[in-house]
C-alpha cells in the first residue's frame, strides 16, 4: 500500500530527547498534507529504537502545572 511520503512517521516524538533532530515526527502538518493528497499515514506502533525519554529541565518543570 502507498502511504504519504512512503515512510513511517513517529507519534512519540513530543517526549523524545532527539525530537529536534527527528526527520519522522508525526506533526499536525504531516496529517494535513496526507489528507490533502488522500493518502494514509504510516506510523510506528511502538517507540522506535532511536527514541529516548526527554528529561525536563528545571525551567520546564517550573512552567508545568502539577
Amino acid at each position: 500500500m502507498i502511504s504519504y511520503r512512503d515512510m513511517t512517521f513517529c507519534p512519540f516524538w513530543k517526549d523524545c530527547k532527539s525530537a529536534h533532530m527527528c526527520h519522522r515526527p508525526l506533526t499536525h502538518e504531516v496529517n494535513l498534507k496526507a489528507k490533502e493528497f488522500g493518502l494514509p499515514v504510516s506510523v510506528f506502533a511502538s517507540k522506535p529504537e532511536c527514541w529516548s525519554l526527554k528529561v525536563p529541565t528545571d525551567s520546564q518543570e517550573a512552567t508545568t502545572c502539577h
